[in-house]
């Protein structure tokens, strides 16, 4: 596994990162423990919110009761909390209120039911899609068959209703892609995120097709395979019921949705990598849930009105596989509890004497080994505190990467070169292995000219890079050719024109740079990017790209006071609009207030008598 999110992005960290920043200040500024509220409580909030949807479709408790417990205890949630997969977690608990709220905006018309039903399902998709982008094409595609089959079925008196319908569902979708301003963006520029998802699998083996088939994304979960297997023959039942096919139709073409987007997730079809498909395995979850509760629901009344036959002990021996389901899970997860985020041993950490030296020199970076054999290295490139929340959902610069890649695999090689002069051009000052350290790495770690073994005291074995490395640096002519073509100086070429490091924050910078030769390079160990700007006595410095991948500038003979920055003006204005969006949507989305006059009912005014027609004397007659 590999990641270069420590090589410095300038992409804009994931909304999810806004959502948990609210949820954390509900939790008095925690955000860990919003992430254990979320993950860990995935199952409990799942179980819930399937309980409060399932009142559309049966009114029986018992059978809510089993609905609930079965679709919280699926592999889906396990897994989830065993790898640790926050977007599945999040995914479990949304869908089924996302998709009761998608099936209101086609059968209910705006113009009775009212339109602050859009604007809410909306935003609720946006809270959902922050984590977990699948779940927006995953509730897009059905609300596009369905919106197809109402204009299709509708008669020309309702065809007006069928557009309002149509049009509250564009609503919803609009207002979830608005609300994710400006990285929603990225879901049109980058379709493979909103199919795949954003998250990389970390060496995870591709499940097969029947745990597909059995909603288990992650076959080291420690979920029991057949768990499911009454769920899903229950949903196959359901379309066995002749008044409700309609609905269980319904609930299978998303599950068919979600098998199909699992599939591509886990295999990596085409254009996509391998990824973990929890996400759409939760949504397949929920309507197959609904699937079995109409299945369910009336099923022992209406097999008493039909003589004994094949179908009395078919249904009895999938009520007993679907009812032993949930609770052969429940015990399982008990006894066996889940390997990842409840793992108590302590994680790895770097040293506090290495950190406090990093302290001094923001910008430094971490490369942290983990080995699995002599032709498998994992890595991972990070901050000295390591990879904030977020971080993993980046979007990854390719060559970064694969510049990357070769300088590990020339680091694991016992033979020597001049992959920790590479390394410092990525700011890198320590190479961590967490301890045991396999010998054969350690011999080619000590074999390298570049690095000097750190005798810390800790869980972690330490090299320390000898090139001087800096976030911010100032390259010599001599070497400044070798950086624009993209090759490494040898460290005799660095013994005799050293690079210059300059005092950098962890973001901007603010120097004196020295007069001295023409062809001298500004290179900043950061992803190059438009946005970075580079002054010197406030003339703008002309921005080249150095290694193939850093941001660099074109230094004069002449010294002066540098600043540098980057500029995140479009940045700022679309998380402006972002949060003006947010308001009117939250606006247009709450309930109306009734006023305390409109519940008084006006009193009824009486019609006034109507006066006695005068008498004529002649008519007057005698009644007997």
């Amino acid at each position: 596994w590999r990641s270069a999110v420590g090589a410095g992005s300038s992409a804009g960290a994931p909304p999810g990162v806004a959502v948990l920043a609210g949820l954390s200040t509900l939790l008095l500024g925690k955000p860990w423990l919003a992430v254990d509220v979320l993950l860990l409580g995935c199952v409990p909030l799942a179980g819930a919110s399937a309980y409060a949807v399932l009142r559309r479709l049966t009114d029986s408790p018992l059978l809510r009761v089993w609905a609930a417990a079965a679709y919280a205890l699926v592999p889906v949630g396990l897994g989830a909390v065993a790898t640790g997969h926050l977007d599945a977690a999040v995914a479990l608990v949304a869908a089924p209120p996302l998709l009761l709220a998608g099936y209101r905006l086609l059968a209910e018309d705006p113009r009775y039911a009212g339109w602050r039903a859009p604007f809410g399902t909306g935003s609720g998709l946006a809270a959902a899609m922050a984590f977990a982008p699948q779940l927006g094409l995953l509730l897009a595609v059905p609300l596009a068959f369905g919106a197809l089959a109402v204009l299709l079925a509708a008669t020309p008196a309702s065809r007006a209703g069928a557009v309002r319908r149509i049009a509250a569902v564009v609503v919803a979708l609009g207002t979830a892609f608005a609300l994710l301003l400006p990285w929603s963006v990225r879901l049109i520029t980058e379709p493979a995120v909103l199919v795949g998802g954003a998250h990389a699998v970390r060496g995870a083996p591709a499940p097969s097709t029947y745990d597909l088939l059995l909603l288990r994304p992650d076959p080291r979960a420690g979920a029991l395979l057949f768990v499911s297997a009454g769920l899903l023959l229950a949903a196959l039942a359901g379309l066995l019921r002749e008044r409700r096919t309609s609905a269980a139709l319904a609930c299978w073409g998303v599950a068919f949705a979600g098998y199909a987007v699992a599939w591509a997730t886990a295999r990596g079809a085409g254009p996509l990598r391998p990824g973990f498909p929890g996400v759409p395995l939760a949504v397949t979850a929920a309507a197959l849930t609904g699937s079995a509760v109409v299945a369910a629901e009336g099923a022992r009344t209406k097999l008493a009105g039909v003589s004994f036959g094949w179908r009395q002990p078919a249904a009895a021996a999938n009520a007993l596989l679907a009812a032993l389901g949930p609770l052969v899970a429940a015990g399982t997860w008990v006894a066996r509890g889940a390997a990842g985020p409840l793992d108590r041993r302590a994680p790895a950490a770097l040293p506090a004497a290495a950190v406090a030296q990093l302290d001094r020199a923001p910008g430094s970076r971490v490369l942290w080994l983990r080995p699995e054999d002599p032709a498998h290295v994992s890595y991972v490139l990070t901050a000295p505190e390591g990879p904030d929340i977020g971080d993993a959902d980046l979007p990854r610069p390719g060559v970064a990467l694969r510049t990357l890649d070769r300088l590990v695999a020339d680091l694991a090689v016992p033979r020597g070169s001049n992959a920790a002069e590479g390394l410092a051009t990525y700011a890198v000052r320590y190479v961590a292995v967490p301890d045991p350290v396999p010998l054969w790495l350690a011999d080619a770690l000590d074999a390298q000219a570049g690095l000097a073994r750190v005798n810390f005291q800790g869980a972690v074995r330490v090299w320390r890079t000898l090139t001087p490395a800096s976030r911010l640096t100032v390259v010599p002519p001599d070497l400044a050719g070798a950086a624009r073509r993209g090759t490494f100086a040898t460290r005799d070429q660095l013994r005799l024109t050293p690079p210059e490091p300059l005092p950098s924050g962890r973001e901007a910078a603010r120097a004196t740079v020295p007069p001295g030769t023409p062809g001298r390079l500004l290179v900043l160990a950061e992803r190059a990017d438009r946005g970075w700007v580079a002054t010197l006595d406030g003339k703008p410095l002309h921005r080249v790209t150095v290694w193939g991948w850093a941001q660099g500038f074109e230094l004069p003979a002449f010294g002066g006071e540098l600043r540098l920055r980057h500029d995140g003006t479009r940045r700022t204005a679309a998380l402006a609009l972002e949060g003006l969006l947010l308001l009117v949507a939250a606006v247009l989305a709450a309930p109306s207030v009734r006023r305390a006059d409109d519940a008084v009912e006006p009193e009824p005014v009486e019609a006034p008598e109507e006066a006695p027609a005068p008498v004529a004397a002649g008519n007057v007659r005698a009644v007997p």
